[in-house]
């Protein structure tokens, strides 16, 4: 009986010991897991928050591309608009030499 009792003992001990030994395992990956979640979630947020102010710049780009071509435009359509005195020139220039005029 006397080695029985000890070998009880003993198996008691040793699953004692066992199940010690995977509830310190389980922290310490319940720990790693924990940490990795955090690390993902905070990179989510920051390609958010990059994506974010990505298409703000994007827009931005935009807008201020559109404003040139339409400055572009303004100023070439002023451009097209006659000075004072430039209608008369050119139509002498389209009639021809004033008569007696030397050559």
């Amino acid at each position: 009986m006397k080695l029985k009792g000890a070998a009880q003992e003993r198996v008691r001990d040793a699953q004692q010991n066992l199940e010690g030994r995977l509830s310190t395992a389980r922290e310490h990956l319940q720990t790693k897991v924990d940490s990795v979640r955090e690390a993902v979630d905070s990179g989510r947020k920051a390609a958010i928050d990059a994506r974010g102010e990505l298409e703000e710049k994007l827009e931005r780009s935009k807008a201020a591309y559109r404003a040139g071509i339409e400055a572009a435009r303004e100023v070439g359509a002023s451009s097209d608009l006659e000075t004072p005195g430039e209608a008369e020139v050119f139509e002498e220039m389209a009639e021809g030499p004033e008569e007696g005029a030397e050559e």
